[in-house]
């Protein structure tokens, strides 16, 4: 569907905006409750990402009809994600704690020179394949 290269957090906001816009197609209701969960997925991985991650991100939307794929890849292969556990809520660091609580599946792997954080999502029924 799309992909996106994100040099700093000064992107989020197009990436949101984004992300519900091909979620949503042309329809000028509301979004649902799935669209909302996969934007703000993507924009709590993308910050984590570009926070922790060496710098820079690359997010991928992709959707097989029923499903979407969200691929969050950073430069920082050493730097396993991490769930955060007994933390000040202002402290941050609950991407992946909302993930885990959003997703169909979450997961996460390592190349040599970077990591991926990956999600599933059930797909909107208005989102094109």
């Amino acid at each position: 569907m799309r992909t996106w290269h994100l040099a700093s957090t000064r992107d989020l906001a197009g990436l949101r905006a984004d992300v519900s816009r091909i979620l949503t197609g042309d329809l000028a209701s509301a979004p649902d409750q799935s669209v909302d969960g996969l934007v703000l997925i993507a924009s709590e991985l993308a910050t984590n990402a570009l926070r922790h991650g060496g710098g820079s991100a690359t997010v991928h939307l992709s959707t097989d009809g029923p499903t979407c794929l969200l691929e969050v890849v950073d430069r920082a292969p050493e730097s396993p994600p991490q769930v955060a556990v007994d933390r000040d809520s202002g402290d941050g660091g609950f991407g992946l704690v909302l993930a885990l609580g959003v997703a169909l599946e979450a997961g996460w792997f390592r190349t040599e020179t970077s990591k991926c954080v990956w999600t599933v999502h059930t797909a909107p029924v208005h989102v094109p394949s």
